[in-house]
């Protein structure tokens, strides 16, 4: 997703000091508006997680939804209401909405799916043939995920993602952590990458 968004700064598209109501002015207010949270977001921060957003996925209301209805498939637009700004003591902390916002974004910027942005710019030109966007692809009949754990209900015991349909679990991600690989395919883009 990072290196999608630098193609597109490399190709005029967009600039990183671009501001997050530029790209997506139909945020609600507390994210579109800089005025009512005294701080202006720009693309840059969302790359390198200092835009001080807080990460919606530790939501603790979206959770409980998530537990009451596992089978829900998640827009980025439904996600997008659990953000909030954060007091963070740093300046930097991982947030995952920064990764969920850069996908809207490029989305608009393109005018086109992730998915196909994705595979057009670096899955098919470097051979990853074992590398997609789940929810806006599908995995191959036959092959198996590996399954994260977390901690999703705050009792101390780690939950086994399995216990999600697949396409509900990365619905929740998208662009924040939904693409699916290979070690294989993997260890080629960071090689290209470097």
């Amino acid at each position: 997703v990072a290196t999608v968004i630098l193609q597109l700064a490399q190709e005029d598209m967009l600039t990183l000091d671009d501001q997050l109501q530029t790209w997506l002015p139909d945020l609600p207010n507390h994210l579109s508006d800089p005025a009512s949270v005294d701080m202006t977001i720009t693309i840059r921060q969302l790359l390198n997680h200092t835009s001080l957003l807080y990460d919606y996925a530790e939501d603790p209301e979206l959770q409980g939804l998530i537990l009451m209805d596992p089978g829900k498939i998640w827009t980025p637009e439904e996600l997008v209401g659990y953000i909030r700004p954060f007091e963070s003591p740093t300046p930097w902390f991982y947030s995952n909405t920064n990764y969920l916002l850069l996908g809207m974004i490029i989305k608009k910027a393109t005018g086109n799916a992730v998915s196909a942005e994705l595979q057009q710019r670096i899955f098919t030109p470097l051979n990853l043939t074992d590398t997609y966007l789940e929810v806006e692809q599908s995995l191959p009949v036959g092959r198996e995920l590996a399954h994260g754990l977390y901690d999703l209900d705050g009792d101390g015991i780690l939950d086994d993602f399995s216990i999600f349909p697949r396409n509900s679990l990365y619905s929740m991600a998208w662009t924040a952590g939904a693409i699916v690989s290979t070690p294989e395919d993997s260890a080629r883009f960071l090689q290209v990458l470097f």
